[in-house]
């Protein structure tokens, strides 16, 4: 069954997390960071206790640790199901007709299309399992900060964020909104933001505009070896 198949893959992600080291030339790569700060992490390794001697108490590990009980990591996405399938329908171009040698008008249908659109069991099955992946894998979000709702508000006094290693995704952006709103003074929060490539630079300046933060006036921008 389809959360059969979700429940075992998120044992084999627990898994694999749990055997993540560090490399030896790890030390020569750390960051100059403020080990008094504290720290929203999205990461399930235990790198800043081990590696930077943050304590744990100065971390949050919103999607769990490694050393949480087996399979309760959070992972998956944050897309809704419908809009993917209208994203695929799309980019397979079901919706285009095409004309054979004597003009005569047809459309494309293969077995993907058949399980989504076919009332036969054979292929409602298929296109129910499908469906279910999607809705099974989805990240809790909003139910994620609901149950951290005291410690969101607890970063009311926050004056400075430094962001490493953090894309920008769309399924962890809900994150982001909730710490600035939770903010007394969000205006003037100081942001120092690394990355990695320039395309990256253009858009987590574009992302964080649409945030509501003034991207000329709190926002610095460095390539991640800045911070080495």
């Amino acid at each position: 069954t389809v959360e059969r198949f979700i429940s075992d893959l998120r044992y084999a992600f627990h898994d694999w997390i749990r055997s993540v080291k560090a490399p030896r030339s790890y030390e020569s790569k750390k960051l100059k960071i403020d080990t008094y700060a504290r720290f929203f992490t999205f990461n399930y390794t235990d790198f800043l206790e081990t590696k930077y001697g943050i304590p744990r108490e100065n971390i949050k590990y919103i999607h769990g640790h490694k050393y949480a009980k087996r399979g309760s990591l959070v992972v998956g996405h944050a897309e809704d199901s419908s809009q993917l399938y209208q994203q695929w329908y799309s980019r397979k171009r079901y919706s285009k007709p095409r004309y054979n040698k004597k003009g005569r008008k047809y459309y494309v249908r293969d077995d993907a299309w058949k399980a989504y659109n076919s009332e036969l069991p054979e292929y409602s099955g298929i296109a129910e399992a499908a469906e279910s992946y999607y809705e099974e894998s989805r990240k809790p979000v909003d139910e994620i900060i609901a149950q951290n709702q005291s410690y969101f508000s607890d970063l009311y006094d926050v004056r400075f964020i430094y962001v490493w290693g953090f894309s920008f995704n769309k399924v962890d952006i809900p994150y982001m909104k909730k710490i600035i709103a939770s903010n007394d003074y969000p205006e003037d929060i100081k942001w120092n933001v690394s990355y990695l490539t320039d395309e990256e630079r253009e858009r987590f300046a574009i992302i964080l505009s649409d945030m509501g933060v003034d991207v000329e006036r709190q926002v610095t921008l460095r390539h991640l070896t800045y911070w080495q």
